[in-house]
């Protein structure tokens, strides 16, 4: 419906003192209340289709009065009480037309500021009506007065009159003088008009606010992207730290395990290279010094059996200094750990040929005083040294 149809169905008077009353762009919309067909009514609780032809369609338009209350809905139970409801807007005008080949009413609305912004565009009329009935066919023999408007959205509602839709909305100007900016606004405001309803994607674009909007967007998101990406490698870099400290301390475990287990490993080490007791007691007090990297127990074995082969050249390296006799023949623990030699070491440990009760070589620098020579065990020397190491 054209907006001067709209308009011409409102009073002047009342249009003035609305505006007089701070609503200077009222909004009043235009809905078909009822037309020529059918409508839904509730005939003892079933939903009854109600058959109106043109003359009761003018009864409606003659029964309307102004400033009925228009609502939000029906009411709870389905009726038409006002109790407990809240008006939204009222009836300021009405319109009995021809609608292509049938008759409508038209009503215009006037809708509370407050309320503007709901979405309204179904209509159904609150009535107390009397019918008439013969078998399934119901219809109309009088209104006996239109008590108020339900207006809905027709996403969750449907109308008694299929038909009854919203059909046009104004919001009225001053009259006389330019509409401003303001007065284009609220009117747009008013009637929830987007932009993109009004001008096209080309125009919208071209717009500075626009322009600006979308420029602060892709910086925005250009930034957030950066920071994505710098928390990403941060966490990762963490991640792989993590992986290494992971890894030093299995290695570290796995090393401290095998340590763990160097006396037991030597002592098979000793039995099958079959060390004799002097040899296996005094790698034993070397042991303290044996280091290995090895988690293996294989390579572990060999590294320790270089440990042994090492300790047993520097106790070789001694024997002339403590007195010992030893030949390149003697002692099967000599050598790399194959167990070689034929056994006449057996003896390497017996006192010297010019052994004498008052004289033993080295006892002039002490050597052989356990008190001082370390290397003794069992001795003062030897248990000091163990108590520091």
């Amino acid at each position: 419906m054209a907006d001067s149809e709209i308009a011409a169905m409102v009073d002047e008077g009342w249009l003035a003192r609305v505006k007089a009353g701070g609503d200077e762009h009222p909004l009043i919309k235009a809905f078909t209340i009822a037309h020529e067909g059918s409508s839904d009514i509730k005939l003892d609780g079933i939903l009854t289709p109600l058959h109106w032809v043109k003359d009761a369609i003018g009864w409606i338009n003659n029964k309307i009065q102004l400033y009925t209350p228009a609502f939000n809905r029906h009411g709870a139970g389905g009726d038409n009480s006002h109790d407990g409801r809240v008006p939204i807007g009222e009836i300021v005008g009405s319109k009995l037309v021809e609608e292509g080949d049938r008759t409508a009413t038209i009503a215009a609305m006037y809708i509370y500021p407050r309320y503007r912004n709901l979405k309204l565009d179904v209509a159904s009329i609150e009535a107390d009506i009397t019918y008439a009935r013969d078998g399934n066919t119901v219809w109309p023999t009088g209104i006996n007065k239109i008590t108020g408007i339900a207006l809905d959205d027709s996403d969750h509602s449907r109308p008694g009159f299929s038909d009854a839709t919203l059909i046009g909305s104004i919001a009225a100007f001053a009259e006389g003088g330019t509409v401003t900016i303001q007065d284009i606004k609220s009117a747009i405001d008013s009637q929830g008009i987007k932009p993109g309803d009004l001008f096209n994607q080309e125009v919208l674009t071209a717009s500075d606010a626009v322009r600006t909007y979308i420029a602060q967007e892709k910086k925005d998101t250009r930034e957030h992207a950066r920071r994505v990406t710098e928390e990403r490698d941060d966490a990762l870099k963490k991640v792989d730290s993590m992986k290494v400290e992971h890894s030093q301390e299995v290695l570290v475990l796995k090393t401290e395990n095998m340590s763990s287990k160097t006396s037991t490993i030597f002592g098979g080490i000793a039995d099958e290279r079959k060390l004799d007791a002097g040899e296996r007691h005094y790698v034993d007090l070397q042991l303290k010094r044996f280091q290995s990297k090895s988690t293996e127990p294989d390579k572990f074995k060999a590294d320790l059996n270089t440990f042994v082969d090492e300790a047993l050249v520097d106790l070789g390296a001694l024997k002339p200094t403590l007195g010992i006799k030893s030949d390149s023949g003697s002692g099967e623990g000599a050598g790399s750990g194959d167990g070689s030699g034929d056994g006449s070491g057996a003896a390497s440990n017996l006192p010297p040929d010019n052994f004498e009760d008052d004289h033993v070589p080295g006892s002039e620098d002490g050597m052989m005083d356990s008190d001082v020579n370390s290397l003794i065990p069992g001795g003062k020397a030897d248990l000091e040294y163990n108590k520091q190491t």
